[in-house]
């Protein structure tokens, strides 16, 4: 694509002292290979790709001239960064932060991994969570990046997705009041991951307990998630799926272990009794249409061989018609004579 459709098609990116910050801590853990191969998926300006290597903790002897040249060219051309702009770059890592702060570092790293992160957007974001000594951020981004992330699907499509949803919360949030704002959350369908990240993100204030009023909307989105998936098991039992389709149908729920096990169950009964019926009315029909079948062609055996029946009856009015006959017979020559006499007499 020519440089010119480029930067008419898309705004550069201006950077900020803030994000410099973030971009030495992403080239602090995973070397600058890995960064500078980033940093290319940015759309930023001239001036802001200068600005950021000059600030870069770079090794001794790296000639900043020739990398800046490269991201220049190459920073125009590929637009797959996952940010739209500098300052959702800023938030993202905000919000990532306040849902480690409240929920701990294992359920961000479980929510990370079913968002529509690529690669690069998991490295970034784990790198500048400000995470314990104990934990090495380069490993756990390993096993994020290779976890089963297709096999989950998220509330929300896109990091834009997700940092407007937090928005639009905190906007009903300031005009309706925070009571108003969490009775609404808890009326909706949200998996577990979902409702901690909102609630780690909404502005209330400092005197409600955040985290048992996030325990109450999980525990309300959750009763609400069964009760909306037990109105289709009878339409998701009439699909007949197999039994690993409708494991990750219960998976994606995401629900506690017993919860997803008593529906595990249900919908596993379900829909074996609905290929029971199937399999039932499949073989009444080859049963009928197989005694129809031999009916048939026994009716027509019959009407072209002889056979028993068919002989015994043929036996049977043989002789009736030998008896008649006879009777016939002797009647006449019986009553000849008294007409001979009756005429002699005259």
């Amino acid at each position: 694509m020519p440089l010119s459709q480029v930067l008419k098609e898309h705004k550069l990116m201006k950077v900020s002292e803030n994000s410099i910050h973030l971009w030495n801590r992403m080239l602090k853990i995973h070397g600058l290979s890995q960064t500078l191969a980033y940093l290319t998926t940015f759309n930023y300006e001239t001036e802001s790709i200068k600005n950021i290597i000059n600030n870069l903790h770079l090794p001794a002897g790296t000639d900043k001239e020739q990398i800046e040249t490269l991201l220049n060219v190459l920073g125009k051309t590929v637009v797959e960064s996952g940010f739209s702009s500098d300052q959702e770059l800023l938030t993202t890592i905000d919000q990532w932060n306040a849902m480690l702060k409240l929920n701990g570092a294992d359920e961000t790293f479980a929510f990370l991994a079913t968002c529509n992160y690529n690669d690069s957007m998991i490295k970034f974001i784990i790198a500048n969570l400000y995470l314990p000594e104990t934990i090495n951020p380069v490993i756990e981004s390993d096993k994020t990046i290779t976890a089963e992330r297709s096999t989950i699907t998220s509330d929300f499509q896109s990091n834009q997705e997700l940092l407007n949803t937090i928005d639009q919360w905190n906007t009903r949030c300031k005009e309706r009041g925070p009571n108003e704002c969490l009775a609404s959350l808890s009326k909706l369908n949200y998996k577990a991951r979902s409702i901690k990240f909102i609630m780690a993100n909404l502005q209330l204030p400092k005197t409600m307990d955040r985290l048992a009023n996030t325990q109450k909307i999980v525990e309300a989105n959750k009763m609400n998630i069964i009760s909306n998936f037990n109105q289709k098991i009878k339409i998701i039992a009439k699909k007949k799926k197999t039994l690993h389709s409708l494991n990750h149908i219960i998976n994606n729920l995401e629900l506690p272990k017993l919860d997803a096990e008593i529906l595990r169950k249900k919908i596993i009964l379900k829909t074996q009794k609905v290929i029971e019926i199937g399999v039932k009315k499949h073989l009444a029909k080859m049963n009928f249409a197989y005694k129809k079948t031999q009916t048939q062609v026994y009716i027509k055996q019959m009407q072209q061989e002889p056979n028993e029946i068919g002989i015994y009856l043929g036996k049977s009015h043989l002789k009736d018609l030998k008896r008649k006959a006879i009777n016939s017979i002797s009647n006449e020559h019986l009553s000849e004579p008294k007409k001979i006499k009756l005429s002699l007499q005259r």
